[in-house]
C-alpha cells in the first residue's frame, strides 16, 4: 500500500538514456524485467483491477525469477502527474490458473492486456532531495518506449510531500535530458483502448 507518484514520458532513444540512467551517482544496477499486465472488469465495465505477472534478472540477461501481483488503484491525475492510492498483494507464480479461474468465477471479464520489457533501477540522489525513485526504462507493446519514474509514499503523507514527489520526478527528467515535452498524460490502459 502507499501513495504512488508516477509520471512517464515517451523515449525517442532507449539506449542512449539507458547509458544515462546506468551512469547516474546514486542509481542501483539495473536489472531487466517483463511484466505482463491483464486487467479485469465486469462485462462492459471499467477496469477494476490488474494482475502482473512480474520477471526480473540481470541487466542483459533475460528475466528469470517471476512472481504475480494483483493490484487494484484509486487513480487521480494532477497535471501530467500519477497520483495513485495502491492497494497490492504479491502470489506465487504457480497459482497464476487459480487467480484467472477466481476472477472468472465472480463475473470478471478480461478488459485490456499490457506487455512491458526493459529495465529497472532503484534511484537516490544528494543531488535531489526526497524519497527513492523507482525508475523503469521500458518498451510497450504497440505503444513505443517510455521512462516511467515514481516514488511511493506513506499512505498518511501530507498534500506537501506528493509536491514535493512531484518535484523531484520533475528534475530527474531534466537530469535525464528528458523534455517535458515528452510527458505522456494519459494512462496505458486509456492508450490501449484508442482512448484520449
Amino acid at each position: 500500500m502507499g501513495i504512488e507518484v508516477e509520471l512517464k514520458a515517451h523515449v525517442s532513444d532507449a539506449y542512449v538514456l539507458k547509458a544515462r540512467i546506468s551512469s547516474l551517482v546514486g542509481a542501483s544496477e539495473g536489472i531487466s524485467e517483463h511484466k505482463s499486465d491483464v486487467y479485469w472488469s465486469f462485462p462492459d465495465g471499467e477496469p477494476l483491477f490488474r494482475v502482473r505477472e512480474e520477471s526480473t534478472g540481470p541487466m542483459d540477461d533475460a528475466p528469470r525469477q517471476g512472481s504475480l501481483k494483483v493490484t487494484r488503484k484509486d487513480k487521480q491525475l494532477q497535471g501530467a502527474i500519477e497520483v495513485n492510492h495502491e492497494i497490492e498483494f504479491t502470489v506465487p507464480l504457480i497459482d497464476a490458473d487459480a487467480v484467472d479461474a477466481f476472477c472468472r468465477s465472480l463475473g470478471y471479464v478480461v478488459a485490456v492486456r499490457k506487455e512491458k520489457t526493459g529495465w529497472a533501477w532503484r534511484y537516490r540522489s544528494e543531488r535531489l532531495s526526497g524519497p527513492e525513485i523507482y525508475i523503469e526504462l521500458i518498451d510497450v507493446t504497440s505503444l513505443g518506449w517510455f521512462l516511467e519514474v515514481e516514488c511511493v509514499l506513506p499512505d498518511d503523507a501530507p498534500a506537501s510531500s506528493v509536491q514535493e514527489a512531484r518535484g523531484v520526478l520533475l528534475a530527474l527528467l531534466d537530469v535525464l535530458q528528458v523534455p517535458r515535452s515528452a510527458i505522456e498524460e494519459r494512462y496505458y490502459m486509456d492508450m490501449l483502448m484508442g482512448r484520449s
